[in-house]
């Protein structure tokens, strides 16, 4: 396994659920030796302190997304999910899949989006000066006023149309389109 290659080398590999790889559990972290990180996961770039996000839970607009959410990561569902046959759990998947294209396709993008005051929220419970997150996938570096100070929101984009990485270093985070 590629990931296990990179981990053996003691290149440390850290893992965020997304909205789709919510069950990964601790079986993968042992076969593949990544260290699967709390979202959201506070964590010091280069004396900034930084929130690591999938942003999910930031879209609170999305009332409906919202109660999914909650209902997919309740261990409880999951146990039953997982008692199911492979072919049901696939075609439960797919029908998900679906009916979540079939629901955002007409739904304004800003329901889609993070909600700015629970963004301010968020920055402001962890005193972070940075947060980094996915999950609306429109690559940018936003500056969120806080009142007193100001702070960064990098969101980082999709693999599916662009992909991006932040490179971190002294000079502080740089989002980078990569080409497909």
């Amino acid at each position: 396994m590629a990931i296990r290659k990179v981990v053996d080398k003691g290149i440390p590999v850290y893992f965020m659920h997304g909205n789709r790889d919510f069950m990964i559990g601790r079986q993968f972290a042992n076969e593949t030796g990544v260290e699967i990180l709390k979202d959201p996961y506070p964590v010091t770039m280069y004396g900034q302190k930084t929130l690591l996000s999938h942003g999910d839970a930031m879209c609170i607009d999305d009332v409906q997304y919202q109660r999914v959410r909650k209902m997919v990561r309740d261990p409880d569902w999951q146990k039953s999910i997982l008692a199911k046959p492979l072919k049901e759990r696939l075609r439960i998947a797919a029908e998900a899949r679906r009916q979540s294209l079939e629901q955002t396709i007409n739904m304004s993008l800003s329901i889609m989006d993070v909600n700015q005051e629970e963004v301010v929220k968020v920055i402001k419970e962890y005193g972070v000066d940075v947060l980094v997150h996915g999950h609306t996938h429109r690559p940018d570096v936003h500056t969120v006023d806080l009142g007193n100070r100001k702070a960064k929101r990098i969101v980082l984009g999709d693999w599916y149309t662009q992909g991006s990485v932040l490179r971190w270093d002294l000079r502080g985070p740089k989002l980078q389109a990569m080409p497909r």
